[in-house]
């Protein structure tokens, strides 16, 4: 069976939007711990992140019964050790340790991916919400969220993708309880 996992069609597009986006977050990643990666649809950023991080211990969280089994399918073929993939409603996730990093890209705005996220890590781990270019709005609209979760934006990073692929703004947010 056939599964439409991403409309980019051109292997530059796929190259470029997909695996050198997903690659930007690596400098601002743990080496080893636990990774949670929300939303992550066709594997992006979790699986490539994985590929050079493999002492990472990754969960894909992913809705949709059809991206899940096609990210088991993944981790398989690429023969990847340290990989699980958690299907369902991320509200549905209980009983799980805390995570050392939290990432989204292209999940829901941000104040909606914080207040998901945040329950997710743990008291000095990172969330890593990956956006496009214009994010100040969304910014505004999430600073009651980020009270409410005890975060605190560290650090935007602007990442500007090659060949005409747009501009990524990379979100670091970290426990804050003062």
């Amino acid at each position: 069976e056939r599964i439409n996992i991403t409309a980019l069609r051109t292997p530059e597009d796929i190259a470029v939007k997909h695996f050198l986006d997903s690659l930007s977050i690596v400098p601002y990643l743990p080496e080893k711990g636990r990774m949670a990666d929300i939303g992550s649809g066709g594997g992006f950023p979790g699986i490539p992140v994985k590929i050079v991080q493999p002492s990472l211990h990754l969960t894909l969280i992913e809705a949709s019964r059809k991206k899940a089994n096609f990210l088991r399918h993944i981790a398989r073929t690429l023969a990847l050790r340290g990989i699980a993939v958690w299907e369902g409603r991320i509200e549905s996730m209980s009983g799980e340790e805390p995570f050392d990093c939290v990432t989204g890209r292209a999940v829901a705005d941000l104040k909606k991916f914080l207040k998901i996220a945040a329950p997710l890590v743990n008291d000095q781990g990172i969330i890593v919400a990956m956006k496009g270019r214009n994010i100040a709005g969304e910014l505004r609209a999430a600073e009651e969220e980020l009270v409410n979760s005890h975060l605190k934006l560290i650090a935007e990073k602007i990442f500007p993708l090659p060949y005409q692929g747009g501009t990524r703004t990379i979100l670091l947010f970290k426990k804050c309880f003062t």
